[in-house]
């Protein structure tokens, strides 16, 4: 056994080969694009560690595992060299089972030194880790990620079999578990990429062994129907038959259909997320600068939206100081559940379903052209920083359009909520600016404290100062790789002037905006308690205090003024597609003077021991909800599970 093992992993050289100069690539892109010696334990691995799963790197790692089992029969059955092996004095079962090992050893070798590799570049600098290195985190992921290649081997030596199509009915296989994730905000178990699916439990990695084990049983008897099948099919020298120039044009005709299909549920999928297809059924009209496209139905809002849109992209040229006046296509028929609107290069989609008011339309297409105009101005830098960049972007988009299209209201009460998670999250330029500020705080906040900013660097720096902000970042000399606060500092020395001007004067403007807020509006969350009930919902009560005063004093819960609508968001869940973190409704309950909040969520939403998830509340009449700091739950399934 061993020397057939021995020869078949002579016989996957070149899918070695293939494998080892892709790892070599990837690492070199790294060491050119990277400073090596800064990198610390979580930042090499911001993604293989993020809470759920990432859809892109299980993609790889199966695209891997499938190539690699591709290369174990097909081929030596079409050449006939499968004869020599049948021939030697060792069962079938025997030499199968060798390729089988021979496989996962490869990849199981390519997993080690991809892992090793890691760990020396992390041990080039001790103070990257903090003193500690996360070895049980480590560990965990590599002998996980060697299961679930063993596993996905099994799956290509049965797909192989079937050669295209097999890949095909495999491809549509991922396809489905994509859709029940989208649907039903889990595949659960059906999904073989929830093998990759992170929990933590403080810095220690859980894996999910239920998963792990019922993928194991069914890789062993994916296994066994693959033995039988390619046991019993002959070589073509041996009288296996060759296909006729009919059957190979039928079966290129039904693979290519095949293809057609998956490419268009792929398409599908993706215009979902994305904000939708435009079609022949819509109509399309054009002014100066847009070119739009509508559902029929939509016409009076959008002749209102056409009426203004030249008009206003007039004005944020003339705001941002430019006379490069770019073309954008607009699609007024997209639907989306992440935002009302979404801007790629010199293209809109949006969502008219988002806001009933035709203002908040035209307010929302002003925002969306301020990202095309911010590509366009910056060629594409903001991009290239968008971490860093990122409360700026959509700060900037928010203040630009609010000043072209007001809306008093809603600008308002964006700004009292942004005013208190400032103050009570003890939020600073640094967390802005930071990669993991959607993780800790509400992403919304990017919009309304971007806006706030926007407005103090204006004041600070002048109002053509957004304009040549922009042209600064894309100049030609602009020094490539610099860290968020370089960047910043770097880009507003260049139009004359000072981050550490404009913090202050962000911080004195948003201190005022507190003082000014009536908070009475914004109780607090305090005592919450996780509980998994007998039918596996999960319940969350928190009860509500009355807000601070200056002093840090708690005031009276102000039980006629409590929001009309509470609500909490559950993150962390693994998804095959991106998707928004699921909101839920919560009641609220009393009990003499006590007030709580009670929120139940169905078994899906929780679907591990552990999750994330915000407290919220809407302060005031269609405005955005206010959501407490982020918080982990752990809810234990009851014993009969």
């Amino acid at each position: 056994m061993i020397s057939l093992i021995w020869k078949e992993l002579r016989q996957l050289l070149p899918i070695a080969w293939l494998w080892f100069a892709i790892i070599l690539i990837g690492y070199a892109s790294r060491f050119i694009g990277k400073r090596i010696d800064e990198e610390t334990f979580g930042s090499w691995f911001e993604n293989l560690l993020a809470v759920g799963s990432d859809p892109m790197i299980a993609a790889v790692a199966a695209v891997v595992g499938l190539v690699t089992a591709w290369a174990l029969f097909p081929r030596e059955v079409d050449d006939s060299t499968i004869d020599f092996l049948r021939a030697l004095p060792v069962s079938r079962v025997s030499v199968f089972v060798a390729k089988y090992i021979a496989a996962v050893v490869l990849i199981a070798i390519l997993t080690v030194l991809s892992y090793g590799i890691d760990a020396v570049v992390l041990a080039w600098n001790p103070e990257s880790i903090g003193g500690r290195f996360y070895g049980q985190a480590f560990a965990t992921m590599l002998w996980r990620d060697i299961v679930f290649s063993a596993i996905i081997v099994a799956h290509g030596v049965l797909i192989s079999w079937f050669r295209v199509l097999g890949l095909v009915v495999y491809a549509l296989y991922l396809l489905g578990v994509a859709w029940l994730e989208s649907q039903a905000g889990g595949a659960g178990v059906f999904s073989v990429l929830s093998i990759l699916s992170n929990e933590f439990d403080g810095s220690r990695l859980v894996v999910d062994l239920r998963a792990i084990v019922i993928h194991v049983l069914v890789a062993f008897f994916v296994l066994l129907i693959a033995y039988f099948l390619w046991s019993r099919t002959p070589s073509m020298r041996a009288g296996g038959k060759r296909r006729s120039v009919s059957a190979k044009i039928a079966r290129g005709l039904m693979s290519l259909a095949a293809f057609v299909a998956v490419g268009l549920a792929l398409l599908q999928i993706t215009a979902t997320e994305n904000g939708g297809l435009i079609d022949d059924s819509l109509e399309v009209a054009t002014t100066a600068h847009y070119r739009f496209a509508f559902h029929p139905s939509d016409t009076p809002t959008v002749e209102y939206v056409l009426g203004h849109a030249d008009d206003d992209f007039q004005r944020l040229a003339d705001l941002l100081g430019t006379d490069e006046l770019p073309r954008v296509r607009v699609n007024l028929a997209a639907a989306s559940e992440h935002a009302a609107g979404l801007a790629t290069w010199k293209t809109i989609r949006m969502d008219l379903d988002t806001f009933e008011a035709d203002v908040s339309q035209r307010r929302v297409l002003s925002h969306e052209t301020v990202h095309v105009m911010q590509s366009v101005l910056s060629n594409r830098a903001l991009a290239r920083h968008y971490a860093a960049t990122r409360f700026f972007v959509e700060g900037m988009a928010q203040y630009l359009s609010f000043i072209v299209v007001p809306e008093v209201e809603r600008r308002a009460s964006n700004r009292a909520i942004a005013a208190v998670a400032w103050k009570r999250q003890d939020i600073r330029f640094e967390d802005l600016s930071d990669a993991e500020f959607a993780s800790r705080f509400d992403p919304d906040l990017y919009y309304s404290l971007g806006d706030l900013w926007t407005e103090s660097f204006v004041s600070v720096c002048g109002e053509a100062a957004i304009g040549d902000f922009l042209r600064a970042a894309g100049r030609d000399d602009v020094p490539r790789n610099l860290v968020g606060p370089v960047f910043w500092r770097d880009t507003l020395g260049t139009i004359g002037c000072e981050l550490e001007e404009v913090n202050e004067r962000f911080r004195t403007d948003m201190l005022a905006l507190y003082e000014s807020t009536d908070r009475s509006r914004f109780p607090r969350f305090d005592g919450v308690e996780v509980t998994r009930l007998d039918d596996g919902r999960v319940q969350v009560v928190s009860e509500l205090m009355g807000p601070e005063d200056g002093a840090g004093d708690t005031l009276p819960l102000d039980v006629n003024q409590l929001p009309a609508r509470f609500t909490i968001r559950v993150g962390g869940l693994a998804s095959l597609v991106a998707t928004v973190d699921p909101v839920f409704r919560g009641r609220v309950e009393r009990e003499g003077d006590d007030v709580r909040v009670v929120y139940e969520l169905p078994a899906r939403a929780v679907p591990r021991t552990r999750f994330e998830y915000q407290l919220g509340f809407a302060p005031y009449a269609d405005s955005r909800v206010w959501y407490d700091t982020r918080r982990t739950g752990s809810a234990s399934r009851p014993a009969s599970e």
